[in-house]
């Protein structure tokens, strides 16, 4: 800035001073009522002089007033006396020749001295009567001669002071420029100063907004990141979505399939209600069979004791007399009755769980003579069968027989229990196979099968 001032200045002023050189205003003066006069009007004034020169005889000569517009120092023009007839320029260079005279055709004027050589100047040669004898014959010229020195001095002030102006005009616009130019660069300044600032506050916001853009850069890439994170969790989200769907899927078809397991357990166990129904209905129908044969079995039970009695009474009336007569007691007949068991048929057992008779000998046991002896027996039942066999034995096969007819009833019996009960097990094992083909159930035990025939 500070060097671009001086430069900018320098090609300013060139300019600004050339132009004011040929504009109108530098050929007036500062009150712009008198123009300058050129070096050419004075000339034309040398060589045709005005009719007011020829009178300089008669009158005051006329002073040349001083422009008012010539700032010098130099004294005003001597004036001088104009000859009445003419102008003439015979004695040109006489007086240059004798003196330092201070125009270019005086004739003996020094340095102080008049226009017509006679006065008492430096370098003044002729007297007071040579001077009036060559006036009076060199009139003409003499005036002339002054005329065209007043003109030349005349030409050479107005020069001067031309000059003088142009240069004082010249300053003094140069100064007005060179205000006008410092304004302008103190204006040029102040708006370098506002740009400058405003440079600065650019700058600085340059910097803020750099920071900002650092600052958006950083949280843009955070935020780049955590969309990452977020699209992987997404997508871990929808694999693990994806994966719930078929874990949904296949629950769902685990569950249709537990739906008909539950159907066909519910209808398994209606099933099995109903065979539980039916079975406790066999239950009960082989409860009252059971009752049934233990009815029997009490019958038959009191029929062979009545049988039995009736084959000791028969064998002790036969056998009475031999027993009396060998005083031996007599034996168990058909295996011995129990002594503290109140009474009984003999052979057999009181439990209800058995009707076999498995105590009972094949014959009783005789004495030695053949014939067996009774014994006393204890208990009611004893006395009774002691009593009969005080009798003599006539029908000792009799009791083996009916024992032995009721061992082959019974044993047809459970024959045919035993039957129907390989029947129904035939049976339930077919039943067992379909079912365990169908649902993979045991139905029935075999240990259960027999458990259950043995209660029998």
């Amino acid at each position: 800035m500070k060097l671009l001032l001086p430069s900018l200045l320098l090609m300013i002023l060139p300019i600004l001073v050339s132009g004011y050189r040929y504009s109108p205003s530098y050929y007036y003066n500062y009150n712009n009522e008198i123009p300058y006069q050129e070096e050419e009007s004075f000339q034309e004034s040398e060589d045709s002089p005005s009719e007011d020169s020829s009178n300089c005889e008669g009158g005051d000569d006329p002073i040349l007033p001083e422009p008012p517009y010539l700032l010098t120092t130099l004294p005003p023009p001597v004036p001088t006396c104009r000859p009445a007839g003419g102008c003439g320029s015979e004695m040109q260079g006489d007086g240059s020749r004798e003196g330092y005279g201070s125009g270019t055709r005086g004739g003996g004027g020094g340095v102080g001295g008049g226009a017509c050589g006679g006065g008492p100047g430096l370098g003044g040669y002729g007297g007071s009567d040579a001077c009036n004898d060559l006036a009076d014959k060199l009139n003409p010229r003499m005036k002339a001669t002054s005329i065209a020195q007043n003109a030349a001095q005349v030409a050479k002030a107005a020069n001067e002071a031309q000059m003088a102006a142009a240069q004082d005009a010249s300053r003094q616009v140069k100064m007005q420029l060179a205000e006008k130019a410092m304004a302008a660069a103190r204006a040029a300044e102040a708006i370098m100063e506002g740009k400058q600032a405003m440079v600065d506050n650019y700058a600085r916001e340059l910097r803020e907004a750099e920071a900002v853009v650092a600052q958006v850069g950083v949280s843009l890439e955070c935020s780049e990141s955590s969309a990452e994170g977020a699209f992987a969790a997404a997508k871990e989200a929808e694999n693990e979505a994806t994966t719930f769907k078929a874990l949904l899927d296949s629950w769902k078809t685990t569950l249709n399939d537990v739906e008909g397991l539950l159907e066909q357990a519910n209808a398994d166990l209606e099933e099995k209600n109903q065979m539980l129904t039916a079975a406790r209905a066999r239950g009960e129908h082989l409860t009252q069979q059971v009752a049934i044969a233990r009815q029997d079995y009490e019958q038959v039970k009191e029929a062979a004791y009545r049988a039995a009695s009736a084959a000791v009474e028969a064998r002790q009336k036969a056998s009475m007399s031999t027993c009396q007569q060998q005083q031996f007691p007599p034996p168990k007949p058909c295996g011995g009755l129990g002594a503290g068991s109140g009474g009984g048929v003999p052979g057999f057992q009181d439990s209800e769980d058995s009707m076999i008779p498995r105590d009972m000998p094949d014959e009783a046991p005789r004495p030695a003579g053949g014939a067996p002896c009774p014994s006393r027996y204890g208990g009611a039942g004893g006395e009774i069968l002691s009593s009969i066999y005080e009798a003599p034995p006539t029908g000792g096969a009799s009791c083996h027989a009916l024992l032995d007819l009721y061992r082959q009833r019974r044993r047809q019996q459970m024959r045919m229990r035993r039957q129907q009960l390989r029947k129904k097990q035939k049976r339930a094992r077919k039943l067992k196979g379909r079912n365990h083909r169908e649902y993979g159930d045991n139905l029935i035990n075999r240990r259960s099968i027999y458990d259950f025939v043995d209660g029998y």
